[in-house]
């Protein structure tokens, strides 16, 4: 364990690492408290030994703010994937945000996954972006579930790099009732028309 406050500064760092003797992992644990600033930083990174993956944690709490941040990040050795968390929970505030992303090492696509989610409020929000590398269309699908009400929205768009034209699919589905609602609208890049 690491101590340092130096003199004068205004702020102090917390060290720990533990490696236990005949076991495969360790646990390295930052802090940073400025004094007489309204924040700290933990860190923490477990990396097993042998083991195919190491977990990145860090967290900022500001004193006196309404929100905290939480990132997690793991990164599997010689696995082609990385995975990024982000939630962000404002305190007395009615909402929170969970945001992940999925980023294939030496494969075509990334994954983006944004939530929503308001405290008390009657809905939700969840947006999916998928974005191939090196190919000519990304898709965007966003969903709004109202809580309590009778339906839901379905909104999907692709975009397609360097081509003429998008497609905007939006389709809304009344639970209980019977019948759904489907809209299909393309829109041609510099053409005086677009089909609905």
């Amino acid at each position: 364990m690491v101590r340092a406050q130096p003199a004068g500064l205004p702020w102090s760092l917390l060290l720990v690492r533990t490696q236990p003797a005949g076991l495969p992992w360790s646990l390295l644990l930052v802090r940073v408290q400025p004094a007489g600033l309204p924040w700290s930083l933990l860190l923490v990174r477990t990396q097993p030994a042998g083991l195919p993956w190491s977990l990145l944690l860090v967290r900022t709490q500001p004193a006196g703010l309404p929100w905290s941040l939480l990132l997690v990040r793991t990164q599997p050795a010689g696995l082609p994937w990385s995975l990024l968390l982000v939630r962000t929970q404002p305190a007395g505030l009615p909402w929170s945000l969970l945001l992940v992303r999925v980023q294939p090492a030496g494969l075509p696509w990334s994954l983006l996954l944004v939530r929503v989610q308001p405290a008390g409020l009657p809905w939700s929000l969840l947006l999916v972006r998928v974005q191939p590398a090196g190919l000519p269309w990304s898709l965007l699908l966003v969903r709004v579930q109202p809580a309590g009400l009778p339906w839901s929205l379905l909104l999907v768009r692709t975009q397609p790099a360097g081509l003429p034209w998008s497609l905007l699919l939006v389709r809304t589905q009344p639970a209980g009732l019977p019948w759904s609602l489907l809209l299909v609208r393309t829109q041609p890049a510099g053409l005086p028309w677009s089909l609905m």
